[in-house]
């Protein structure tokens, strides 16, 4: 039996102390809004508009809490990420990662997507 992830849109969340700059891979390329209670609540309002595989933001010192937990209140897939770990992982992989948000997505992704295949083989195995 083999576990697929229901299609979706791929959100990217780079969080400044201003703003948050938003990315999505399967519809419109970006957007920003600004980082306070009413930024926060146009960004849930377009992001509710969609199917969400899920949603990567970068971990900024707090910066981002807003948003991650209105986010986690929905039951949204919200993953925090530190960039220092991404660059690592991708290091590690022999690849040189750069610090825009859309880099880390293609890392994370092939991070997620490795999971899943051992977890694909670890179930048909039992």
């Amino acid at each position: 039996m083999s576990m697929q992830r229901e299609a979706g849109v791929n959100v990217g969340v780079d969080v400044g102390k201003q703003q948050f700059d938003v990315f999505t891979r399967e519809r419109a390329p970006h957007f920003t809004v600004a980082n306070d209670l009413a930024g926060i609540r146009v960004l849930l309002s377009r992001l509710g508009r969609h199917r969400l595989a899920g949603i990567v933001v970068e971990a900024t010192g707090r910066r981002e809490h807003g948003f991650v937990l209105a986010a986690a209140e929905r039951g949204w897939p919200i993953i925090v990420f530190r960039p220092l770990a991404v660059r690592r992982y991708a290091s590690a992989e022999g690849i040189l990662a750069k610090t825009d948000i859309r880099h880390h997505l293609k890392y994370l992704k092939s991070a997620i997507d490795k999971q899943d295949r051992i977890i694909d083989e670890l179930i048909s195995s039992v």
